[in-house]
């Protein structure tokens, strides 16, 4: 299975995309901050807007639109507001997570959602 047609915007609240000839869709009442296909084409990191989800805002779907895993902050969740943006940093994925004063880079395993290392980063 594999992502087609993605359509989205910065600051659109819905993300579209179709997979195996199905439509899926996920929408949210606010914008959602970043949208980031999986370098394999079967599945997407998306930043849900944090007011909605907390500090767990950051998850990886499968094609099928199913929740492969959600991002957890590796501190404690009161000291986390929750995460700004998702990428590829020299084929790794990558969260931007934001606390109060600094914000830290949690690269995931972009298949089981494992940490493979958190450093800070402005």
């Amino acid at each position: 299975m594999s992502i087609n047609g993605l359509a989205w915007q910065r600051g659109s609240a819905v993300v579209i995309w179709d997979c195996d000839g199905e439509r899926i869709e996920k929408a949210y009442r606010g914008p959602v901050t970043s949208v980031c296909p999986l370098r394999d084409g079967d599945g997407l990191a998306l930043v849900e807007p944090i007011d909605e989800t907390g500090p767990n805002n950051a998850v990886v779907f499968n094609a099928d639109g199913t929740v492969r895993f959600r991002v957890k902050p590796p501190l404690p969740t009161q000291q986390v507001q929750g995460f700004a943006d998702m990428y590829y940093v020299k084929d790794e994925l990558t969260a931007i997570m934001v606390t109060p004063g600094r914000d830290f880079a949690v690269v995931v395993d972009d298949k089981t959602g494992e940490y493979l290392r958190i450093y800070e980063t402005r």
